[in-house]
């Protein structure tokens, strides 16, 4: 059968049988059927993905013990056309399917057996009250775009006390070098704000990037600040999940809509300018954070973030 028959078939099928067995007698996979319904074919180049992808998930699902040089020639094989390593790569990522195969475990890291022997203690914010610009809450959040068929990621830092977000980035991919992107605003905007990083408690969960050499370079020996990591997930780092949740509900439908990369980043930064300067926060007075921070006297007026 063909992938539209395979699919014609669990439709008429799926409320008698039930959809996982319907796509099990079809030979469909779960994956190929969403990503069908929610992205229907629109052109030649369309159709030769879909049968990419089905190729794709049906070698993943027979060889398990495949990486990613000999789930490339199985699937040239199968297409008896030859398709290259790169747009494999590609399609892997873009439809976020899984190679299956097991892979030894590498060794530990300095930093990784350092954070297993201080273990119940990394939280250093536990209980505690900051004040202003004494500590930042950070994390990544994925944002979609595009109808929602594509995907970026938005990580940047909030101060609990003042409900400002000093930096922020956006990018294709949660990495290392979006984080330093996002701290790299983070130092501008202190400075602006006539701010000291040095002694500031950055606090995040332990995501990998987060304990890169790169990252605790940059943060602990370049700007003299104090790491400190959540050890129960985001329970621990309430205060940037609640921003993020709220951004993403008010700039949803902006967000969804947005066709490229580059808009997304033009929306979050407009936005952010929006959040500072003219939205009204229950945490602050009911006043956008930057005018409540100015009429405190914690900064001076007329100061804005970049």
């Amino acid at each position: 059968m063909s992938i539209e028959e395979k699919i014609a078939f669990v439709e008429e099928h799926r409320d008698r049988f039930g959809f996982n067995r319907c796509c099990e007698t079809a030979r469909l996979s779960k994956g190929t059927w969403h990503y069908r319904k929610n992205r229907p074919l629109q052109n030649g180049r369309s159709q030769q993905d879909e049968e990419l992808h089905e190729v794709i998930v049906d070698v993943i699902r027979d060889h398990p013990g495949y990486g990613r040089p000999r789930l490339t020639e199985e699937v040239s094989e199968r297409l008896q056309s030859r398709v290259n390593h790169k747009r494999i790569g590609d399609r892997l990522q873009r439809w976020d399917l899984q190679l299956l195969r097991t892979v030894s475990s590498s060794p530990k890291s300095v930093i990784q057996r350092i954070l297993d022997e201080a273990a119940g203690e990394l939280n250093l914010v536990k209980g505690w009250d900051p004040g202003p610009f004494e500590m930042l809450s950070g994390d990544f959040t994925e944002l979609r775009y595009a109808g929602g068929t594509r995907k970026a990621y938005l990580v940047g830092w909030v101060d609990p006390e003042l409900r400002i977000l000093p930096g922020w980035a956006v990018g294709k991919n949660a990495n290392r070098w979006l984080a330093l992107e996002s701290w790299e605003r983070v130092r501008s905007n202190f400075e602006l704000l006539e701010q000291q990083l040095a002694g500031v408690v950055v606090h995040t969960d332990q995501d990998s990037v987060f304990k890169s050499y790169d990252w605790l370079r940059t943060v602990i020996t370049e700007d003299w600040c104090v790491v400190s990591y959540s050890e129960d997930g985001a329970r621990e780092n309430p205060w940037i999940e609640s921003v993020w949740s709220r951004f993403k509900d008010d700039n949803y439908s902006l967000l969804i809509e947005a066709p490229t990369l580059e808009e997304v980043i033009r929306i979050v930064d407009d936005r952010m300018g929006y959040y500072h300067e003219r939205r009204r926060h229950s945490g602050t007075g009911n006043l956008p954070p930057l005018v409540h921070a100015q009429q405190e006297g914690i900064i001076r007026l007329g100061l804005s973030l970049k």
